[in-house]
């Protein structure tokens, strides 16, 4: 379609791919829900999250100036590739539309990557609106957002709880980070 169309239509042509990949989204989330989380563990890099999130955020409509950090290395992990992407991406995605929601003008998320004796640690912060109410975080069809649908969190924690780790907010008056753990 972006070959046969003009010139001045490719940016609609954009707008519907991105509309597609957010209905993708919510499908894939909404099915994951309801068949529940089984994982399949490969070895792939940190690179390839990386290369994933990079690609999703181009398809992720937003409109405030965001600088993106993905600070991943060219490290190993075995997990779910699929179900990391999932969470990770999930995070980001917050992450950015609490930006939009925020009343600044620009925003900062950075997603960084430690590893301890046991556990892969992912920290994804962003400077964007606090959560104003924190019992409704990770349940199940309950958002803090207008747009969101209440299965990203849980979805996120439930794929973190099935390769033994978890995902907590860390949060205080200045700093807002979700921490991530996937055991080793």
């Amino acid at each position: 379609l972006l070959k046969r169309v003009d010139v001045e239509n490719k940016p609609l042509i954009f707008e519907i791919k991105k509309s597609v990949f957010r209905i993708e989204r919510i499908i894939e989330a909404t099915l994951t829900f309801a068949k529940g989380i089984e994982i399949s563990k490969t070895q792939f890099s940190m690179l390839d999250i990386k290369s994933y999130i990079s690609n999703a955020i181009d398809y992720y409509t937003f409109s405030k100036d965001i600088n993106i950090d993905i600070n991943l290395k060219d490290t190993p992990i075995i997990a779910d590739s699929v179900l990391i992407n999932m969470l990770l991406s999930n995070l980001i995605f917050n992450a950015i539309d609490a930006i939009e929601d925020s009343q600044k003008s620009f925003g900062k998320i950075d997603l960084s990557y430690e590893k301890s004796k046991d556990f892969h640690i992912f920290k994804i912060y962003d400077s964007g609106k606090n959560i104003d109410d924190e019992s409704m975080l990770f349940k199940p069809f309950k958002s803090t957002k207008q747009k969101g649908n209440g299965l990203g969190l849980y979805l996120s924690r439930l794929i973190a709880q099935a390769h033994k780790g978890d995902v907590v907010l860390d949060s205080n008056k200045n700093r807002k980070t979700f921490i991530v753990s996937i055991a080793k």
